[in-house]
């Protein structure tokens, strides 16, 4: 009985994660996730008079480069294509009130939809000029629809993140185009905490059997 009411909890709690963090919490993202789309000289822009009702703008523009299908091999050059990044953010808190991603290239030959959301689930930033994301898959792309999608930027050169300052909202910055980030098919970390709690359940009830 404890058991079930223990798993009960856990699964409580991990749908209950907020869907932003508080300002300067990183997401603790990881680029090990395929496939994967790598992104450089990437103009990163903030305003914060640049956004609707008040808030302020977010803006990262640049260049995939190279797209990887998984660990191991399949590295295919990007040609051709954009990574499109805007997300409007409250300069008085640094939480995120929504975002759009669109990120486009050839890795396969012709001209293609990589990663698309206008629905953003995720925000966090702080420690040397890193940013991210958590976008859900809109529509065609490398993720299958309402997927999530991660996204780390490191947006380089930015003095108002460094490691020696909280991450501010309140101010316009940029980059002068020195950043980078990887955008990736992010499997839901729920599904395998699930499937690990039901397996320690089933465990529970074997030793409990004398299996």
């Amino acid at each position: 009985m404890r058991t079930g009411v223990l798993i009960c909890a856990l699964i409580v709690c991990i749908l209950c994660i907020p869907i932003n963090s508080a300002r300067g919490e990183l997401l603790n993202l990881s680029i090990e996730h395929y496939p994967r789309t790598y992104s450089l000289d990437i103009q990163v822009t903030y305003d914060p008079d640049a956004g609707p009702d008040g808030n302020g703008l977010l803006t990262a523009d640049g260049w995939p480069w190279e797209h990887y299908e998984d660990a191991d091999d399949g590295v295919y050059d990007i040609w051709n294509g954009v990574f499109d990044l805007d997300v409007v953010i409250d300069p008085t808190t640094g939480q995120a009130v929504s975002g759009t991603l669109n990120v486009t290239g050839d890795p396969y030959g012709s001209l293609e939809t990589l990663f698309y959301s206008t629905t953003l689930t995720q925000f966090g930033c702080g420690g040397d000029d890193l940013f991210e994301f958590v976008f859900t898959q809109e529509g065609a792309g490398i993720p299958p629809e309402g997927a999530p999608i991660g996204i780390i930027l490191s947006a380089v050169s930015i003095t108002e993140f460094d490691e020696n300052n909280e991450p501010v909202f309140d101010t316009y910055f940029d980059n002068n185009g020195n950043g980078y980030s990887n955008t990736f098919y992010l499997p839901e970390p729920s599904s395998a905490v699930l499937l690990a709690l039901v397996g320690l359940g089933l465990l529970r009830r074997r030793r409990l059997r004398g299996c």
